[in-house]
């Protein structure tokens, strides 16, 4: 397996079981008490599994904990894997961050994963997708709230699961005015696509030049 496929396939696993036992923890004493140990982590891996891309639910997502819906948001922001039908910003993405993160916690200042070097431009790639990813849930979110008379937590799930196109609801969507249905849309149409190539479309790319600027290190963080 190439890097991107590793990268791919241990974050799903890491999410899956992370994703499950965060799940089981937080719902064993309310949504999960009635059932059997087994029942319920069957019940933990199909929420981790839907939120991230499939939409089906075992019990209704209005019944959630608030810890669970905010644990939620994360796995629908996150989504499905490159080349894939999912939407969100891939786990590939959020595996080059954290990798990153992790290199320059160590005093690296490349991102070196399984004996490569990741390119600076997939880095800078990665990075820009998650802060256009953030931008455009917190857009939805605001235009929601501006069309829409609905709970607030409410309003951020469906953002959240519409960029994701993850499919579940806390049962507003129905009852949502024209405009917030276009608002959704949209949101997912970005989610889908990707932000990255979403402004990519829109916005024309710079010519090339020959020449550069004297390096400048800014103070950040």
């Amino acid at each position: 397996f190439n890097v991107s496929t590793r990268l791919v396939l241990i974050s799903t696993a890491i999410l899956l079981v992370f994703g499950t036992l965060a799940f089981y923890a937080m719902e064993k004493d309310a949504l999960l008490a009635n059932m059997s140990g087994p029942d319920a982590l069957l019940h933990s891996l199909f929420f981790s599994i839907t939120t991230r891309t499939a939409g089906f639910e075992t019990r209704s997502t209005a019944l959630l904990s608030m810890p669970t819906v905010f644990f939620a948001f994360l796995l629908m922001w996150i989504g499905a894997s490159p080349v894939s039908t999912g939407g969100g910003i891939k786990t590939s993405t959020i595996s080059v961050a954290t990798v990153h993160i992790m290199n320059l916690i160590r005093g690296k200042n490349k991102v070196e994963v399984f004996g490569r070097t990741v390119s600076d431009d997939t880095v800078a790639r990665a990075y820009s997708t998650v802060l256009l990813s953030l931008l455009a849930i917190f857009s939805g979110i605001f235009a929601l709230l501006f069309f829409e008379e609905k709970p607030f937590i409410d309003i951020v799930f469906e953002v959240v699961s519409a960029f994701g196109t993850v499919g579940l609801s806390r049962g507003i969507t129905a009852a949502l005015s024209t405009e917030g249905k276009a608002v959704l849309c949209i949101v997912m149409f970005v989610g889908r696509v990707g932000s990255m190539t979403f402004l990519l479309a829109l916005v024309p790319r710079a010519r090339p030049v020959h020449y550069t600027y004297p390096t400048e290190y800014i103070v950040v963080g």
